[in-house]
């Protein structure tokens, strides 16, 4: 049981007490100072003894009460320092402080120890006095003792403030010595961006403090304020305390004192638009984000922007530079993860710091930014082809590759599933990876099942870490996988033949046939589609079959229409396809497919030569030459030529202005295809 204190139950050498005599004084903690306080690492134990110890150097002897029950070694030291820690240790004692003496004290309860005053203490207006129990558990106590003195006393030396966040700070006055009529001390402040103000009184620029021969001794509170302005200037400047001459007793005049105040300006800091907080990225990803100042600098602010791993987690660019026109304009920083050859996830901190040496001062005290990026590093399964939907036919396969991402530090096996093996199944059904083979891609195929059925089916292949078989990294490696979609080979239309002729205007029709090629658990109801611009019939429509006569084969007959009897001579193509109709059941409701269409060519009966005789009878010597004509049966879409030739070397021939010879050129064109040209037939007189 530890008792308030800090002692042990029990043990009554803790109960220390401290009593200095007339002369000696221990007065009330300020609670913005480290000085008047009684400190130890038990707390504070004594105040409020009256009596001050006269600031003159040589030796003082001080009376102590030692009320430590059970202290049979006590050492006091005389310690030139200017305050007391809030906690003590025996370190404390091992600079700047030497032994008074008598040494050592062994009594309990009063006793006298002469302190040396040196000029020193008395310039810091007092000393520290410490009482070590060298025996036990070695307590420690300090308490403060001040010295007399002509002087200015300050409970701080230093003083800090922050515009906006902790804005003010106080700090107390009083005198080091009774005087013997009033003093005045004027508190001025040494920089713009401050006030004071204290007790009862109005911020300003300073202020006045009166004491007397009866508060001489009483501290007066001065409080600093920092102003809020719109620049990013802090400053380090001195407040001054110094006796005003027609209020002061000659012995304080003139007496002055300085206390050291930092100002530090809140817009003296950079803003990070994303904040603080830890940022989550997976390896390869980025986030971007970007930088300005709080508050216009005096010159140029360079921010050096780092990563403490580039190799994990990289930033650009490495350098931001502001100035005071462009300081709160934002610039981009990206942070990106680093896909890496490891499968192990990192902790990254990124800051953003102000380059002391590059930039205004008053931004050199601008705390630096930082975040952590926590990179997930997915350990990861590469499939080859990856995660789309494969199309199988029933009997057809293909067949793709396994490799882990990265090396993991033990054997990792990759179970590989069908979640419907009758449809569509895997090999093999699991793979093997070490450290060094982790990224040889190990061959899976999938397998389409030719079953009795008619139906498709879509199966979920599944490539997942055996958690107990793999190394533990590899445990949280997500699954990957893909859909089969397999076509039941069954499920189709026997189309015979897939191309026919009809010849326009002949009114004959040609005919098709068309069955199922597996047995439908149902009707089915096949519709013919023709085409639009009525060129062709085909008769019947729809055909019907049922599951006992789903593979006799019916007739489609095709005939072409009077709307393809035209007067070009171009032959034409229509393609006729074959649906099912809805209600035929799920295997047998299809669009039309490319497989099953009929390609129908229309014949054009005008795409002919017309000659004006079939025969001609030239005899030589007596009747040599005779002559026909030449024409198109339609208008064709572009120029016809039409070559001539002889049968047998006994004739030869010649057109309109050509030259007699064994064959002929016509051309026609659009506007003359049915315009005759004529062709002379010339005998050739021989011998024979």
């Amino acid at each position: 049981m530890r008792m308030a204190g800090g002692g042990v139950a029990g043990t009554r050498a803790v109960l220390l007490g401290l009593v200095l005599a007339v002369g000696v004084a221990f007065l009330p903690q300020e609670a913005s100072a480290q000085r008047d306080t009684w400190q130890s690492n038990y707390g504070q134990f004594v105040s409020g003894v009256t009596g001050i110890v006269t600031g003159t150097v040589g030796s003082k002897s001080l009376p102590i009460i030692n009320q430590g029950i059970g202290w049979q070694n006590t050492r006091v030291h005389a310690c030139t320092k200017t305050s007391t820690p809030t906690s003590i240790a025996r370190s404390y004692v091992s600079t700047g402080c030497v032994l008074t003496s008598p040494q050592p004290m062994s009594q309990v309860g009063a006793f006298t120890t002469n302190v040396s005053v040196t000029q020193a203490m008395i310039d810091n207006g007092g000393f520290v006095l410490v009482l070590e129990n060298t025996s036990g558990s070695g307590i420690v106590f300090g308490q403060w003792v001040r010295l007399t003195g002509v002087r200015i006393d300050l409970s701080r030396d230093t003083l800090s403030v922050t515009e906006g966040t902790s804005p003010t700070a106080t700090y107390t006055v009083r005198l080091g010595a009774q005087p013997s009529g009033g003093v005045k001390v004027r508190v001025s402040r040494g920089a713009a961006n401050y006030l004071l103000n204290k007790a009862g009184g109005t911020q300003a620029v300073r202020q006045d403090l009166t004491f007397t021969m009866a508060t001489w001794d009483t501290a007066q509170a001065i409080t600093v304020i920092a102003l809020n302005d719109a620049d990013a200037i802090g400053s380090t400047s001195n407040i001054a305390h110094t006796t005003v001459d027609a209020d002061t007793v000659a012995a304080y005049d003139p007496v002055s004192k300085n206390l050291s105040v930092t100002v530090t300006d809140d817009d003296a800091a950079l803003v990070v638009s994303r904040g603080t907080g830890a940022l989550a990225l997976t390896e390869g990803s980025a986030e971007t984000y970007s930088v300005t100042l709080a508050g216009p600098p005096s010159g140029a602010v360079v921010v050096d922007v780092t990563s403490d791993d580039a190799g994990a987690v990289a930033v650009a660019p490495a350098a931001l530079t502001f100035s005071a026109t462009t300081w709160n304009t934002g610039q981009a920083v990206t942070v990106r993860a680093v896909s890496d050859a490891d499968s192990t996830n990192e902790t990254v901190t990124v800051t953003h710091a102000v380059n002391d040496g590059a930039s205004a001062d008053e931004f050199d005290s601008a705390p630096d930014v930082t975040f952590t990026v926590n990179v997930t590093d997915f350990a990861r399964l590469v499939v080859s082809r990856g995660t789309g939907a494969l199309a199988l036919t029933e009997g057809g396969n293909a067949t793709y590759t396994v490799a882990l991402e990265g090396p993991p530090t033990g054997a990792v096996v990759v179970d590989v599933t069908s979640d419907d093996a009758g449809a569509a199944a895997v090999a093999p059904a699991a793979l093997t990876f070490s450290a060094t083979t982790w990224n040889t891609g190990q061959a899976v195929t999938v397998s389409a099942v030719s079953d009795a059925d008619s139906t498709n089916e879509t199966v979920t292949v599944t490539h997942a870490v055996n958690d107990g078989a793999s190394a533990d990294e590899f445990d949280s490696a997500p699954d990957v996988t893909f859909t089969v979609n397999v076509t039941d080979d069954g499920a189709g239309l026997l189309v015979s033949p897939q191309a026919v002729t009809v010849t326009e205007g002949s009114g004959t029709g040609v005919p098709y046939t068309v069955a199922l090629d597996s047995q439908p658990s149902g009707p089915v109801t096949v519709s013919v589609g023709v085409p639009s611009g009525n060129l062709v019939t085909a008769v019947p429509g729809t055909l019907t079959y049922s599951p006992t006569n789903w593979n006799t084969a019916q007739t489609v007959t095709v005939t072409a229409t009077s709307a393809a009897n035209d007067a070009d001579a171009v032959d034409a193509e229509v393609t006729l396809t074959h649906a099912s109709a809805a209600g035929s059941g799920a295997l047998y409701t299809f669009a039309a497919w490319a497989e099953d269409n009929v390609t129908v060519t229309i014949d054009d009966d005008d795409a002919a030569i017309v000659l004006s005789a079939t025969s001609l009878t030239v005899t030589e010597g007596t009747s040599p030459t005779a002559t026909y004509t030449v024409a198109l049966g339609g208008q064709p879409t572009s120029n016809v030529e039409v070559l001539v030739q002889r049968g047998n070397p006994g004739y030869v021939l010649n057109k309109a202005g050509g030259t007699q010879a064994a064959s002929q050129t016509l051309t026609f064109t659009t506007s003359t295809w049915n315009t005759g040209q004529t062709i002379t037939v010339i005998a050739l007189d021989d011998a024979n």
